[in-house]
């Protein structure tokens, strides 16, 4: 609403009421929203304190029960990252023990693929 129109309700109500009445008017309009404004927060305070509490859960996880002893058993670490060259001379092990099993196993001999003479 612009002034214009807010100048003209003022001169609408002072004409209808008279200066007399608008004081007595003023009042009775503050007690009412004093009023409504109470009634109002003693509404919420009531919904806040009917409804009930929330209880906080618990959600950390917990370690897994071991199903062959039945005891608890603890969370398992992350293995450490080892370096790359550890990691490196790992698999040049791994393959130097796979020659040396490859060696240790007896070669089979080609099946024999001759024809007897009929």
């Amino acid at each position: 609403m612009s002034l214009s129109h807010m100048l003209l309700i003022a001169v609408v109500v002072l004409v209808l009421f008279g200066p007399s009445k608008l004081p007595e008017l003023g009042r009775a309009i503050g007690k009412t929203m004093r009023e409504f404004k109470k009634g109002a927060q003693d509404l919420m305070e009531d919904v806040h304190a009917s409804a009930p509490k929330e209880e906080r859960k618990d959600v950390t996880p917990r370690p897994a029960p071991d199903p062959v002893s039945g005891m608890m058993l603890p969370p398992v670490a992350a293995a450490p990252e080892r370096p790359v060259q550890q990691a490196q001379q790992a698999q040049t092990q791994q393959e130097q023990g796979t020659k040396q099993a490859a060696q240790q196993i007896p070669q089979e001999k080609p099946a024999d693929t001759r024809r007897l003479p009929e």
